[in-house]
């Protein structure tokens, strides 16, 4: 399992709900052999979110066939009665909703000691105060930057500071976690996120819709072609 925690060094994490699940072993061999290195797995129950997406048992599967860095993002309630099955299923980052638990120390303590990275994540209109107490314990904070559930939503504008602000907080406290970023992202709007802090973008349209995903992951991490 690869996983870094440089944080001047980008990383991009394809999103399967963008890819063509009649072929989602191929899909994920496309992008990873394109230089991608995580693979981003939206897990609905459609009470947390609105669509069900797929379970431990997809994990496991792409777990056979790629050594990329495999993220579980739980988009669900009650996460703490899902992560065991994901860890085991081999998910190397299990990312949960603070909106979704009253325990998320717990759930947090429970993601390491399943033998996994921990993330926690937090919808667009919840406030940067309600994870600010969790940032030193995590590996990672996802920020959404479009309403969860669908691909293919606009970058809310508002996100930027978001993600400033949260950047600030990070650094000035010198905490260890990554700041990842999803929805919405392009390669218009990738450069932005960038210099607004972002470590990792999740994306999916930009890559799985483009002809050409070397040069489109390429340009979302922002080197030249």
């Amino acid at each position: 399992m690869f996983w870094k925690d440089n944080k001047s060094e980008m990383r991009i994490a394809a999103s399967i709900l963008s890819a063509d699940f009649a072929h989602l072993a191929d899909e994920v061999k496309r992008v990873t052999d394109a230089g991608i290195e995580q693979i981003h797995i939206e897990v609905g129950d459609g009470v947390f979110s609105p669509d069900v997406t797929v379970g431990a048992h997809v994990v496991k599967s792409l777990r056979k066939v790629t050594d990329a860095i495999l993220e579980a993002h739980l988009m669900t309630v009650k996460p703490e009665d899902k992560i065991v099955d994901f860890a085991q299923a081999g998910a190397d980052l299990i990312t949960f909703h603070i909106e979704a638990t009253g325990q998320a120390q717990s759930v947090i303590h429970k993601i390491k000691g399943a033998g996994s990275k921990a993330g926690v994540a937090l919808n667009p209109a919840t406030p940067l105060c309600m994870i600010e107490e969790l940032l030193y314990d995590v590996d990672v904070v996802l920020l959404m930057t479009a309403i969860p559930g669908a691909a293919g939503q606009p970058l809310l504008k508002h996100s930027l500071d978001k993600v400033k602000r949260l950047h600030n907080m990070i650094r000035e406290n010198d905490y260890n976690c990554l700041l990842e970023v999803d929805g919405g992202v392009t390669i218009e709007n990738a450069q932005s996120l960038r210099e607004a802090g972002a470590n990792i973008l999740v994306s999916g349209t930009a890559i799985y819709e483009s002809t050409d995903v070397w040069a489109s992951a390429a340009l979302l991490k922002g080197e030249t072609t």
